[in-house]
Formats: structure tokens, sequence, C-alpha cells
């Protein structure tokens, strides 16, 4: 069964997976949510946290939901240049502050 939520960064139905982080990142037993967003911001990954079950980290959660609609498309059309470059792109709070921070210069 293909498991979907809502795009935490465009709001579209999308399917995700619960994988361990690869091994360049900062720490590989770090769950992370793979977020296939077909249409809108391809596929990125978010860090979850690992206790009692894998879930997005609450503070990106927290941080996406302050954002209005203009940094959220900034932000999915930067996850999509990434994503057709055939590169990996996991967010984290920091991560998505300084992309936010960089809309906003």
């Amino acid at each position: 069964m293909i498991k979907k939520i809502s795009c935490p960064i465009c709001g579209t139905q999308v399917e995700y997976t619960i994988e361990n982080s690869p091994k360049w990142y900062r720490d590989p037993s770090l769950p992370v949510y793979r977020i296939d967003c077909y249409n809108k911001c391809r596929r990125y990954w978010l860090e979850a946290i690992s206790d009692p079950y894998p879930y997005v980290d609450p503070s990106i959660l927290t941080f996406l939901d302050s954002l209005d609609d203009e940094q959220r498309v900034f932000i999915s059309e930067s996850a999509q240049r990434v994503c057709d470059n055939d590169c990996w792109l996991i967010y984290d709070k920091s991560g998505l502050q300084n992309k936010q921070e960089t809309w906003t210069r």
C-alpha cells in the first residue's frame, strides 16, 4: 500500500517513504521522509525524529507553517531545480531557514 500525505511545502497529495539518511549525511542513523512530489517540488527528503517511531521533525513543520505562499513557491522551485540536476536534498530546519533568508534578500 502506498502511503500518502500532504506535501509540507506545496500542499499537494504526495507519496512518501521512510528511509535511513545516506552515508554522506551528517548522521546516517537519522531517519528521513522521502517525499515524491512529482508535479511540484519533485523529490526531496525531510529530516525525521525516530522516537517512538519516525515522524517529520515538528520544528520543520512549524517553520513551514509560518511561511506565506510566495516563500513556499520559492522553496518549492528551489527543490525542483536541485532535483532536476540529480542532486540529493535533505531539509532540516536550518536548511529551510537559509532558503527563506535567501528569498528575503
